[in-house]
């Protein structure tokens, strides 16, 4: 009975997090387009069906990347779907984000900064000989789980 408590609890802090998370999101959302807007950017973010999008090719400190072919909105619930994924598959077992996560893969704190998000994709699907991602198989529920993922990588800048 301790044990179903205490999972109970833990689901309850995992679904919390997730909340708290998405609503960091769309504030920095908010102060990335409020941003845009100050500075006469000509670029207008588009608004998604489910909450207002944040430009892709946008690093965190308002700077458009260099070589970004062209702009792309997501919004944060696609960020937020792509993190449900990255929990699901259980990533954090060996990679880390910030201080949360394990040592064993590589650290994907700025991931999006280093990666294009085709590239991303590649790591993910043709992981590299040897490494210990090439014996992980994923367990995608639909079509869309790699693309959320590759956004919610491509936004930790």
């Amino acid at each position: 009975m301790i044990e179903g408590k205490s999972g109970s609890r833990g689901a309850a802090i995992m679904k919390a997090s997730r909340i708290i998370f998405a609503a960091i999101l769309i504030l920095l959302s908010l102060a990335c387009n409020k941003q845009n807007r100050a500075v006469g950017s000509e670029d207008e973010d588009v608004m998604s069906t489910r909450g207002e999008s944040i430009d892709k090719t946008m690093r965190s400190d308002g700077v458009r990347d260099a070589g970004s072919e062209k702009s792309q909105s997501v919004s944060p619930y696609e960020i937020s779907q792509g993190l449900d994924v990255y929990l699901g598959q259980n990533c954090s077992s060996c990679h880390r984000i910030g201080d949360e996560g394990g040592d064993i893969g590589a650290d994907l704190t700025y991931i999006g900064k280093r990666l294009t998000p085709d590239e991303i994709r590649s790591r993910i699907t043709s992981p590299t000989v040897g490494s210990a991602m090439e014996s992980h198989s994923f367990d995608f529920t639909d079509e869309t789980d790699l693309e959320d993922l590759v956004i919610y990588l491509s936004m930790l800048k």
